[in-house]
C-alpha cells in the first residue's frame, strides 16, 4: 500500500523533469521575435500582394517563398493592382483562372538569382566582393525555356540551343529580365526617351529615389518600393506582371510583318537542309523531358542551333551575350528587320540583278544580307548616329553626318529577351553590294575574279575597295576595270575550287599567283575624294597634255604606269603590241566607278610560235633603255654610259638595279651629260673603256638617276597621284646610288630625292642632304640650273620624250642631273 503513492511521485517528478526539457529545446530552436521575416510573410504583412501570394501557392516555389530549400532571391513582386491589370488584360475573371504554366511562368520570372538592393540593379557583378555601376540592365532569373514543337522542322519536339555549340548539360536556358537604372542610362549616354520608345505609356523613374533607396523601371513597369528586405531575399514592389519575353527568333514568328527576313533566317539549299541552322538529335534532353513531361508523348528532342559565328553574326535563339551565364548581363543584340515589301524589292534589284533564282547567288550574298542587319550590343534610339552593324557599316550610311533615329525609318520596335528588334522601312546598305567591289561579286561574268580576291586579299584589297561612307571613308576612291572570266581564260587561268588554286600553262616565266595578283592590281585606280581635291579617275574620255598627244598618265594599283584618251587605255604592255583595251562604264557606286573592259591591260607581250605557246614574257628594262636612246637621240649619251658602266656584256642584267622594283628613271639628256663631264661630275666616255675607277664614279652618277620604288609620271596634276592627305604635294624617293666612306663612318649609304609639284603641276626633283646625329656628311644639289623634264615627241610607238613607258618603271629626259658630294671628315 505503500509503495504505490511512491511510484506515482517518481513518475510524476520524471513527467516534470521531461516536461522541462522539452520546453527549453523548443524554445532554443525558436525563431527569436528580431529574426526578419520571410519573402512570404513579409509580403503577408505587406498586405498589397494577395494575388501575387495566391499565385506563389499553386506553384512548387512556395516552399522557396516561405524560406525553405535555402537560397537568396530578389522578387519583383507585383502588387495587387498590377494584377488586377493584368487580368483585366487577359480577360481572366481571377487568379485562380490562369493557367498553371502561365503562373509558373509569371513566379519564376519574377524571382531573381542573388540578392539586389535597388542601389545596385544597374551594376555588373564582377567578383563577391565588387560591383561595377551602370555596365549591366539585366538580370538572371529563375525562368528557363523548355521544349516546344516547332513547326519549321516537322513539329518535332525541339529545344533552344543553351550554348554556343549547340547543346550544354551544365545549364539551361535562363531569361533576363532587363532592370533600367540612372547609372546605367549615364555610362551608356542614354536618356528617358531611349526607354520610352520601347515603353511609352509608362514613365522613366530611374532618375527618382524613394524613402527605401532608389527607384528603377523593370521591363515595362516601375519598381514602386524598393529594397524590403526579408532573411532569404529581398523585395521590389513593382506596378506591372512581369511575362517572360520572347527571344528574337520567336518574335520573328510571330507577326507577319517579319515574314521575309525570317525566311532568310530558314532559307534551304537545293537540296532541302537549312543553311544558316541546324537541330541535331539530343540523347541527354531526351531522356530528361521524358521524365520531366510523361505524359507528352515525346521521342526525341533536338537541339536547334543557329550557325554562328561560321556564317551569321549572332543566333537570334540564344539567350546569352556573351556566352556565359552569369547573374548578370551587359549587353544584348540588336536586329533591324526590313519591311517584307522593302526587303523583296531590294534583293530583286539588287542581289538577282543578274540571277534569276535566289539559290543562284553566293551564299555569301545571303549571309551577308542577314549580318548587315545584325548589331553587336543593344543599339537605343540615342545612339543611331554612330552605330553600325556586324559588317561594319553605319547604319544610316554616313555615321555622325546621317539621319538619326526619328528619320531613320523605323516603323516599329520590340525588346526581345536577347536583344532589340527594329522594324525599318527600308535595307540596310551593305559595302558588299554597293561599293565597286559589288559588281565583281554579284555579277557571275566575273567569278574567277571574285575567287582569286578571296583567295589572295580577302581581308586587304577586297576590304579596301569595300571602303566607302557606309564605313566612315567617304573620300576613299576606286575605278576598277574588270577582267571577266572569259578574258581570264584566254590568259591562260583556271581555277580549281576543290583545292582553291589557279594554274595557267601559258606562263613560263614567272609563277601563276604573281601573274594574276599583278593583273588584278593593275585594273585598279585609286583615288581621294574630298574639298581639298578630287583624285577619282572618274572618266577616261578626257583630254590629256598636248605635249602627250592628249594622253593622261596615272599609276595602278599595282604601281604600273597607265594612259587613256577616248576612252581608250594603254600600258606597258599594250603599248608594246600597239593594242588598246576599250573601257565602258558598266556601274557608277558609292565609292567610285566600274569599268568592263573588252580585253585585259598587260603589262608585257605574249612571245608565240605557230606550234607551241611559250607565254608571256616581260622584256627588260635594258630593253626599254636601249629603245628610248634609238628613238630619241637627245638621251643616246646617258644610255651608252649605262650600257659601259653597268649593263653585263653578255645579258641585259643593270648591275645593283632590281628588275622585280619599280623605277623612275631620270635620263639626263645630251647636254646635261657634256656639263657635267665638263664640271668634272662625270668622266668621260672613254675612260670607262680601260679604267676602274671611272667605271665606278659613272656607275655612281648613273644610279643616283634611277628613282626606285614608284613611279612619277609626267601627269600635270597639282598634287602626286593618288594623293596623300598628310602630303600631297610632296614625295621621298631614294636613289639606287649608295655611298660607302670609311672616313665618315658611312657604309651603303642611301641616297634620296625629294619630288613635289608646282601650283601648274610641274614636277620638280631636289636632291638631299645625308644628315647624321645632326651633321651634314653628304650634300646634295643639282649640277646645273634648269632643271626640268623635257615633253614633245620622239619617234616610235612609245613616242615621248619623257612619260616612256619601260615595263615596270618609265622614263623621262631631264635637263639636269643629281650630285652627291661626300664632306671632308672633321
Amino acid at each position: 500500500m505503500t509503495i504505490k503513492p511512491k511510484i506515482y511521485s517518481i513518475l510524476f517528478l520524471l513527467l516534470l523533469i521531461f516536461s522541462g526539457c522539452s520546453n527549453e529545446k523548443d524554445a532554443y530552436f525558436a525563431e527569436p521575435n528580431w529574426l526578419e521575416k520571410s519573402l512570404y510573410e513579409e509580403m503577408q504583412a505587406e498586405g498589397n500582394f494577395t494575388k501575387y501570394l495566391a499565385c506563389i501557392d499553386r506553384t512548387q516555389y512556395s516552399a522557396l517563398f516561405k524560406g525553405g530549400g535555402g537560397g537568396l532571391y530578389t522578387v519583383f513582386a507585383p502588387n495587387d493592382a498590377a494584377f488586377d491589370a493584368y487580368l483585366a488584360k487577359k480577360n481572366y475573371s481571377s487568379v485562380d483562372a490562369i493557367p498553371i504554366e502561365e503562373v509558373e511562368a509569371i513566379i519564376s520570372y519574377s524571382m531573381v538569382f542573388a540578392k539586389w538592393k535597388s542601389e545596385n540593379l544597374g551594376s555588373l557583378f564582377a567578383d563577391q566582393n565588387e560591383y561595377i555601376p551602370g555596365q549591366a540592365y539585366k538580370r538572371k532569373t529563375n525562368y528557363y525555356e523548355q521544349i516546344y514543337r516547332d513547326p519549321n522542322f516537322n513539329n518535332n519536339w525541339v529545344i533552344d540551343q543553351n550554348s554556343l555549340i549547340g547543346s550544354s548539360e551544365d545549364y539551361y536556358n535562363y531569361k533576363y529580365i532587363p532592370v533600367f537604372t540612372q547609372p546605367y542610362l549615364s555610362f551608356k549616354s542614354m536618356t528617358p526617351e531611349d526607354y520610352n520608345v520601347f515603353f511609352p505609356g509608362t514613365e522613366y523613374v530611374g532618375n527618382q529615389t524613394h524613402a527605401n533607396g532608389p527607384l528603377a523601371n523593370v521591363y515595362d513597369g516601375q519598381i514602386v518600393k524598393p529594397n524590403i528586405i526579408t532573411r532569404n531575399g529581398i523585395i521590389h514592389e513593382v506596378s506591372t506582371v512581369n511575362y517572360p519575353l520572347d527571344n528574337m527568333e520567336k518574335v520573328l514568328r510571330e507577326e507577319s510583318k517579319f515574314n521575309n527576313f525570317r525566311e532568310l533566317l530558314d532559307f534551304k539549299s537545293l537540296s532541302n537542309e537549312f543553311v544558316f541552322k541546324s537541330y541535331t538529335e539530343s540523347q541527354f534532353n531526351t531522356e530528361l523531358y521524358k521524365k520531366l513531361k510523361p505524359n507528352s508523348g515525346i521521342d526525341k528532342v533536338y537541339v536547334k542551333r543557329y550557325n554562328s559565328p561560321e556564317h551569321l553574326y549572332f543566333s537570334p535563339a540564344f539567350e546569352i551575350f556573351d556566352g556565359s551565364p552569369l547573374l548578370t548581363e551587359t549587353d544584348g543584340h540588336t536586329m533591324f528587320v526590313p519591311e517584307n515589301n522593302a526587303l523583296n524589292d531590294y534583293i530583286n534589284s539588287k542581289l538577282l540583278k543578274y540571277y534569276d533564282n535566289i539559290h543562284d547567288l553566293p551564299l555569301e550574298a545571303i549571309s551577308t544580307l542577314i549580318n548587315t542587319h545584325m548589331a553587336y550590343g543593344t543599339i537605343w534610339p540615342s545612339a543611331f548616329k554612330e552605330a553600325q552593324v556586324s559588317t561594319s557599316e553605319y547604319i544610316n550610311g554616313e555615321g555622325g553626318s546621317g539621319s538619326d533615329f526619328s528619320n531613320f525609318g523605323v516603323i516599329g520596335q520590340r525588346m526581345a529577351s536577347n536583344g532589340l528588334i527594329y522594324n525599318i522601312d527600308h535595307v540596310i546598305k551593305s559595302k558588299l553590294f554597293e561599293t565597286v567591289y559589288g559588281e565583281i561579286f554579284l555579277n557571275p561574268d566575273f567569278t574567277l575574279l571574285n575567287s582569286a580576291f578571296v583567295k589572295f586579299y580577302n581581308n586587304s584589297l577586297r576590304e579596301d575597295l569595300m571602303k566607302s561612307s557606309l564605313t566612315g571613308h567617304s573620300a576613299n576612291r576606286y575605278t576598277l576595270l574588270i577582267p571577266s572570266n572569259a578574258q581570264l581564260s584566254e590568259d591562260g587561268f583556271e581555277y580549281n575550287s576543290l583545292n582553291n588554286t589557279f594554274t595557267n600553262e601559258k606562263i613560263v616565266t614567272e609563277l601563276v599567283d604573281t601573274r594574276l595578283t599583278r593583273l588584278m592590281r593593275m585594273h585598279i585606280l585609286e583615288g581621294y575624294k574630298s574639298d581639298a581635291v578630287d583624285s577619282e579617275v572618274a572618266t577616261f574620255d578626257t583630254q590629256g597634255p598636248t605635249e602627250y598627244g592628249g594622253w593622261n598618265y596615272r599609276t595602278t594599283y599595282y604601281g604600273d604606269l597607265i594612259r587613256y584618251k577616248n576612252n581608250q587605255l594603254q600600258t606597258s604592255g599594250n603599248v608594246d603590241e600597239n593594242t588598246f583595251v576599250n573601257a565602258t562604264l558598266v556601274e557608277s557606286t558609292l565609292n567610285g566607278n566600274v569599268y568592263s573592259i573588252d580585253r585585259m591591260l598587260q603589262y608585257s607581250t605574249r612571245e608565240t610560235t605557230p606550234d607551241d605557246v611559250t607565254g608571256w614574257k616581260q622584256k627588260s628594262l635594258w630593253y626599254y633603255l636601249r629603245l628610248a636612246a634609238i628613238e630619241n637621240s637627245n638621251v643616246s649619251t646617258f644610255v651608252q654610259y649605262i650600257e659601259a658602266a653597268l649593263k653585263d656584256p653578255d645579258t641585259d642584267e643593270l648591275m645593283g638595279i632590281n628588275e622585280e622594283s619599280f623605277y623612275t628613271v631620270l635620263m639626263v639628256n645630251n647636254a646635261r651629260m657634256n656639263t657635267a663631264i665638263n664640271n668634272g661630275d662625270l668622266p668621260p666616255l672613254a675612260e670607262l673603256s680601260n679604267d676602274p675607277l671611272a667605271v665606278e664614279k659613272a656607275a655612281a652618277f648613273i644610279r643616283s638617276h634611277f628613282l626606285q620604288g614608284k613611279v612619277y609620271p609626267d601627269d600635270r596634276l597639282t598634287y602626286i597621284y593618288p594623293y596623300n592627305v598628310a602630303e600631297p604635294n610632296r614625295s621621298i624617293a631614294g636613289t639606287m646610288y649608295r655611298i660607302n666612306d670609311d672616313a665618315q663612318g658611312l657604309v651603303n649609304q642611301r641616297t634620296t630625292v625629294v619630288v613635289t609639284k608646282n601650283a601648274n603641276g610641274t614636277l620638280n626633283f631636289q636632291p638631299q642632304d645625308v644628315v647624321v646625329n645632326g651633321q651634314t656628311l653628304v650634300v646634295g644639289s643639282m649640277g646645273a640650273a634648269n632643271q626640268r623634264i623635257i615633253t614633245g615627241t620622239a619617234a616610235g610607238n612609245n613616242g615621248y620624250r619623257s612619260n616612256r613607258f619601260a615595263g615596270k618603271s618609265v622614263l623621262h629626259e631631264f635637263y639636269s642631273y643629281f650630285k652627291f658630294v661626300v664632306q671632308p671628315a672633321n
